[in-house]
């Protein structure tokens, strides 16, 4: 305990001390003190138990009490300070504020006291979300923030993240308008090898088709985490023991208390350059009792600068950043990505360097593929609104929205609202990753099915204007067409609504399920009488319909469709190739597999062998393979502990119609696929279908669709981040460290989530999944994406159950699995090209697949004169395209425009591209008075964003001010955004 002296001593101190203005000091280690709560929307809990503080018997956690408690606790002392970034949960606590309490929101906000970092609706996921749905979930929390508060962030905050994409850097951040980004987790290796050279924090350069326009600042948190220091956890009910500074009692710990801070400040100091740290002083949920943190940290504060070995004070990321800028020192560059990473453990834990948080990249398969369609639905939905002249509010304010007053809020402007909050929840590290507990997994589906059945009902309405459909015709969506499910074309006869979501001419291909007694059918295009291709092709349900039409650019059609009893399509074991004008897809009929695919335009001749193969997962109890961790058991780096799906071989047949022909390939009972050529295409699809995963044989399984070539690939391979920018990837490598090779598979394992290619001089093969999944090339001339998993036990990274997904599961909190495994469908899009037009091929494909057709169906009964299309030529040059058309409040409009190619993809496609606004509002049939560049997220203006620049680098040249007539210029991969008022 201190003496009497030596606390009047302090007492002195501290009185000078409060004298001066807390913040930075050049002659010392400044700590700055990061005062957060990071809450997870979804993960053990659903949202809505986190934000009230149910459910605490599986986790206590309430964010309700978080914001409550913290700005009680800030009103009472203008010294203290406190950043959040959730708006998810946000939003909702400030909808349920008096107006005095929003007042003192307001003044906090004003005075710098609270500030908001990264200002999504979540922390999204960075490995598995479309760019376009990370793009969405941050514009809609900085739309909620610039609203209430004139508030614009100036911090990306990605804490939680199961790596950092190159995406993030560049798009979510520089272009957003931040001026760091911050986040905690990384590779072990990493991170240790960055604290012994000073280089936890850097420039990171991420893109480069933006260059040096889209570098930033960034940093991880040289504690290894994004909690405090050991022994500094203050949060309510922890076990760290508390500041007890009153001499009158035993247990006086200040100054082992202060010798703690000091040493950890010093320890933190010597991992970065500067001398400027950040504790984080806060973790999951906490600041639920937010007295308990603040009380501590006070005495903290005056007695460790009483002390006067360091300077510590409350502090923000914006103050940290200017500290750092004011350093003006020189920052290692970074230019590829963090993925994936090795979760770090203790030596003794049997864990260390075998925790690979790569399985987190396909895990939950359907989740994933929601994600990715409710998103593209998301899109559809926002041009139909505008382009069919709807209201913006018709569904939200009646029975359709049941009890939700939520959306009745401020921000529910559309009838879009739902599906975008719910797909931006989606998009959270623990939503789409596949790693939170089943039933929140089930309440993410529930809360997107219930948006996207009121984007169905503005969708339907949108098709109706745009064709012409009289009042009394009811247009109808089939939400379950994915699973073939569709009771409208069961019917004997139906009329079909298609619109094409791309401003770009297109082959239109549809299928629909139809009753197994109908074998034939007649498909006329409405508007002109002209009879459209279409096929009938027999299964075991039901049978398949196929139609092919040339569409035009955001065109709409109306088909009639007559189902018959004509004689079907039956398969066949004639013929061993499909074929078309462009390629020839060659079989071995004694394997059933694919031995070839001819580029008849290229002169690609490439053989290729395709087939399924599963890794048993490592069941090691909270040591093995799980929702985060990919960890095939008995891994070794020849990979032959990979074992054929069946015998290696397929049953097989063809099939041939006037639309496409079909290879029928049945690997085992439960692996399935169907190879598709249709008529007209550059690329070969295949539709796969797996599952139930066995498991009766005590094992999990990892489930892999591998394609092998002789390409001398040379150890490299391409995969996508986010359907954005390509990254080079170098088996066994990484740019910034020595990787220690424990897990050979699972270390070479990327997130894929538009294309996974290799190439040599002769011949490139390119595979574009319909969702996230994980991919790698374990072999020159190889490529391998994992499309399900199912496994028998947890891996210990805290979700705390096995990735084992059943049709059904029993209630919480002694939860038990019903029925089989599920099944998952999906679809992989496999090109074959000459290296110099690899990209031209799949990046049509890329967004093609997103931007699937959109569909509504009509009874045969209720059919009307359809008005000949309006076929405007379409200003769009085929390396633009039309990201973003959304109103977003009446007379107000968001316009994006994106250069769809990367830097060198392509000779040709790959130049800057030009186009006219003026033509752009003609194609959309809009008359605007005022057009405004604005930031990606629509919060600044793009004349008026300053950002901190580091390393000497310069200001970016401000855009060209937009002129009548003058065309503007889109550079590689770059996306313009524009706030639209109409006439």
């Amino acid at each position: 305990a201190h003496s009497s002296a030596a606390r009047a001593v302090l007492a002195l101190c501290v009185a000078a001390l409060c004298a001066a203005a807390p913040g930075p000091r050049d002659d010392k280690i400044n700590v700055h003190l990061i005062c957060h709560s990071h809450d997870d929307v979804g993960w053990l809990k659903t949202v809505d138990q986190y934000y009230y503080g149910a459910n605490n018997s599986i986790q206590n956690a309430d964010v309700s009490l978080v914001l409550d408690t913290v700005v009680q606790q800030l009103a009472a002392d203008p010294q203290r300070k406190f950043v959040y970034a959730e708006q998810g949960y946000f939003q909702r606590w400030w909808m349920e504020q008096t107006e005095a309490t929003r007042d003192i929101v307001r003044r906090l906000v004003e005075t710098h006291q609270l500030e908001f970092v990264d200002g999504g609706w979540t922390q999204h996921d960075e490995a598995n979300p479309y760019y376009v749905t990370m793009i969405d979930q941050t514009t809609l929390g900085h739309r909620f923030l610039l609203d209430q508060f004139n508030y614009v962030p100036r911090i990306g905050w990605q804490l939680d993240t199961f790596g950092h994409s190159a995406t993030q850097p560049s798009l979510l951040s520089a272009e957003v308008g931040f001026d760091a980004l911050y986040f905690a987790r990384l590779d072990y290796q990493d991170r240790d090898k960055r604290r012994m050279d000073k280089s936890m924090e850097m420039v990171w350069r991420a893109s480069p088709s933006l260059g040096e326009a889209s570098e930033i600042f960034s940093g991880a948190f040289v504690g290894g985490s994004y909690g405090p220091p050991p022994g500094m956890n203050w949060d309510y009910g922890s076990s760290d023991t508390p500041v007890m500074d009153d001499q009158c009692l035993e247990g006086d710990n200040v100054q082992e208390i202060v010798e703690n801070f000091v040493e950890a400040a010093q320890l933190y100091a010597s991992y970065t350059q500067g001398n400027n740290v950040i504790f984080m002083m806060g973790s999951d949920f906490h600041y639920g009792n937010a007295r308990s943190w603040f009380k501590n940290l006070d005495k903290v504060i005056r007695y460790v600068n009483a002390d006067g070995r360091v300077n510590t004070f409350y502090s923000n990321p914006i103050i940290y950043t200017e500290a750092k800028h004011r350093e003006n020192l020189t920052w290692p560059l970074k230019t590829d990505d963090f993925m994936p990473i090795c979760q770090d453990h203790p030596e003794d834990s049997g864990r260390r360097g075998h925790a690979y948080w790569a399985g987190y990249f396909t895990s939950r398969p359907l989740l994933k593929f929601y994600e990715r369609r409710s998103s593209a639905k998301l899109q559809a939905g926002r041009q139909l609104q505008l382009l069919g002249r709807l209201p913006l509010r018709k569904y939200i304010d009646g029975d359709v929205a049941g009890c939700n007053p939520y959306w009745r809020h401020w921000n529910a402007t559309s009838d879009m609202f739902p599906l975008e909050m719910a797909v931006a929840e989606l998009t959270h590290h623990d939503g789409v990753t596949g790693t939170s507990k089943q039933h929140v997994a089930y309440d993410y589906a529930r809360r997107v099915a219930l948006g996207a059945s009121i984007a169905d009902l503005v969708i339907n309405d949108g098709l109706a204007a745009l064709v012409h459909a009289p009042a009394g015709v009811a247009l109808r969506s089939c939400p379950l067409l994915n699973e073939s499910i569709c009771d409208d074309t069961m019917a004997a006869a139906f009329q079909v609504v298609a619109y094409n979501p791309l401003p770009h001419n297109r082959t239109m291909h549809i299928r629909l399920p139809v009753p197994l007694a109908r074998t034939g059918a007649k498909v006329v295009d409405a508007a002109s009488g002209r009879p459209l291709p279409a096929d009938v092709f027999a299964g075991k349900t039901h049978n398949e319909l196929l139609i092919s039409f040339e569409a035009c650019g955001l065109c709409s059609y109306v088909l009639r469709v007559e189902t018959t009893e004509a004689r079907p399509v039956y398969p066949s074991q004639d013929q061993t190739v499909l074929e078309n004008q462009f390629l020839r897809v060659s079989l071995n009929p004694a394997t059933g597999r694919i031995t070839n695919i001819f580029n008849k335009e290229d002169g690609v001749s490439l053989p290729v062998d395709q087939g399924y193969y599963w890794y048993e997962g490592n069941a090691d109890p909270g040591k093995g393979a799980g929702a985060y961790m990919f960890r095939p058991a008995n891994c070794n780096k020849d990979a032959s502990n990979i074992s054929c799906v069946g015998d290696c071989t397929a049953t097989w047949a063809v099939r041939n119609g006037t639309t496409s022909q079909e290879l029928v390939q049945a690997f085992a009972p439960w692996a399935q696929q169907i190879v598709r050529l249709w008529s007209g295409a550059r690329h070969v699809e295949i539709d796969w279908t797996v599952g139930p995963i066995p498991i009766d044989d005590g094992l999990g399984k990892e489930i892999v669709s591998r394609f092998t070539t002789p390409i001398a690939s040379n150890q490299l391979f391409t995969t996508d981040a986010n359907g954005y920018e390509l990254q080079t990837r170098r088996r066994d490598y990484r740019a910034t460290f020595d990787l220690n090779l424990t897990e050979p598979q699972a270390a070479n394992y990327f997130p894929v989530g538009s294309v996974i290619a290799i190439a040599d001089s002769h011949a490139q093969l390119s595979v574009t999944p319909d969702r996230a999944q994980g991919g790698t090339s374990l072999h020159d001339g190889q490529l391998e994406l994992l499309v399900h998993r199912r496994l028998l036990a947890d891996d210990g990274e805290g979700v705390g159950e096995p990735l084992n997904e059943t049709l059904g599961i029993t209630p919480y909190p002694n939860p038990v699995r019903i029925g089989p495994g599920i099944t998952v469908r999906g679809t992989h899009y496999v090109h074959v090209n000459a290296p110099k037009n690899a990209s031209r091929g799949f990046r049509p494909t890329q967004h093609a697949a997103f931007h699937e057709p959109v569909l509504a169906f009509a009874a045969a009964s209720q059919q009307w004169t359809v008005p000949l299309p309006v076929r405007k030529v379409s200003p769009f040059p085929e390396n633009i395209g039309l990201l973003t058309l959304e109103t977003r409040t009446p007379g107000v409009v968001v316009l994006r425009l994106q250069h769809l190619y990367g830097i060198n993809e392509d000779a040709v496609l790959s130049q800057p591209a030009r186009i006219t606004l003026d033509d752009v509002f003609t194609f959309l049939d809009l008359r605007v008075a005022e057009a405004t560049e604005t930031s990606l997220t629509v919060n600044q203006q793009r004349a008026a964003m300053r950002r901190l620049r580091w390393n000497g680098a310069r200001e970016p040249d401000a855009p060209a001010r937009l002129q009548a007539g003058v065309p503007l210029t889109l550079n590689p991969l770059q996306i313009r955004t524009f706030l639209l008022k109409l006439e």
